[in-house]
């Protein structure tokens, strides 16, 4: 009994939930936007009738903006950065044609990876061993500009973060599997920030 209850206080001292947020790294010129409907974990500040003139648009590397305290080495930082990218591509496409050729009349996206949290793989296998599953999660935080390409006009910006948990099991298992689950989840937040609102239905006459 006292063999379990050690690692049960193992347990609690080791794992831990993602502290993503929206984060002000300095990578926007200003913070003060409105939720995403539908993404409570998105805000943003778009020019819908400005952005409605655009067609086309260049999805740029991610940079990182991370705080001196966390840590992410440079292999990881490649694939990391791709997996945005990807991520972005996949869901900008369904809004506006992806291009890699700058040109006026172009739009480019900018992103900035600017917080980033991994799990203990070894902590989440033990704990689906000896309990009922894995106990530590992740995820990241991201910051989007999307200006004309040519004047450097900024049409949207805004903030995302999302955190892995209980229904992303299978992605507990690789160290930033939670991390990649919210860039997935930030491209879906920035592409129906993009989306022009739905029409208010009209009201019937009486």
């Amino acid at each position: 009994m006292l063999r379990v209850l050690s690692a049960v206080a193992v347990v609690a001292v080791l794992s831990g939930c993602a502290n993503q947020s929206f984060t002000e790294s300095g990578f926007l010129e200003s913070y003060e936007h409105e939720v995403v409907e539908g993404f409570d974990d998105m805000v943003a500040t778009v020019d819908h009738a400005s952005l409605a003139r655009y067609q086309r648009v260049v999805i740029a590397e991610p940079e990182w903006r991370l705080a001196e305290d966390v840590e992410v080495d440079e292999e990881k930082q490649v694939e990391l950065s791709q997996h945005l990218r990807e991520s972005l591509i996949r869901e900008i496409s369904q809004c506006l044609t992806v291009t890699d050729t700058l040109a006026p009349g172009v739009l480019t996206l900018k992103t900035a990876i600017t917080d980033i949290d991994g799990v203990s793989r070894g902590l989440n296998l033990f704990t689906s061993i000896v309990f009922f599953g894995p106990v530590d999660n992740g995820g990241a935080s991201v910051e989007f500009t999307l200006e004309d390409t040519s004047t450097e006009l900024q049409l949207a910006s805004g903030v995302g973060f999302e955190a892995g948990g209980i229904k992303e099991v299978t992605k507990s298992f690789s160290q930033y599997g939670h991390a990649k689950f919210a860039f997935d989840e930030v491209a879906k937040g920035i592409k129906a920030s993009l989306e022009p609102a739905e029409p208010a239905e009209p009201v019937a006459a009486r």
